[in-house]
């Protein structure tokens, strides 16, 4: 390495200073997804992270992922934010698998979680971190 040449920065850094909802199309996608469930793990309370997981598992590589990505948003929200989920979930509605996308809408019209059910949420993260009650606790944290 010569003297001048610095390190190549991992391009997921740009999210960091990021407020757009949208992953620039520079960063790989599995990495950026990655890198977003990383901040998730690390502080489950960040709307603006979670909602970028969820808009980003849209891609064609990580539809596997949305209802995971979903669900982790349902579950830090719990019954807050309403309107926060009623949009995510409406934007990804035409990619979520029938099922996922009438658990969701049964979420939002009954105002809690329904019963636990056999559909898969793959890729979410947040039922592995035993959330404490109340939710609330952990939006209080930025």
């Amino acid at each position: 390495m010569k003297q001048h040449d610095f390190p190549v920065v991992n391009a997921c850094f740009m999210l960091e200073s990021r407020s757009s909802l949208h992953v620039p199309a520079v960063i790989p996608t599995y990495a950026a997804w990655h890198y977003l469930s990383n901040l998730i793990v690390r502080n489950p309370g960040d709307l603006l992270n979670h909602t970028r997981r969820v808009l980003h598992c849209r891609q064609p590589a990580l539809k596997q992922f949305l209802p995971g990505a979903l669900y982790d948003l349902f579950l830090v929200l719990n019954d807050a934010g309403f309107a926060l989920r009623t949009r995510v979930f409406r934007s990804v509605l035409p990619d979520l698998p029938d099922d996922h996308g009438e658990y969701f809408e049964r979420w939002l019209m009954d105002g809690r979680q329904p019963g636990v059910e056999d559909i898969p949420f793959k890729g979410s993260l947040l039922p592995a971190l035993e959330l404490s009650e109340p939710r609330t606790e952990i939006l209080s944290h930025k």
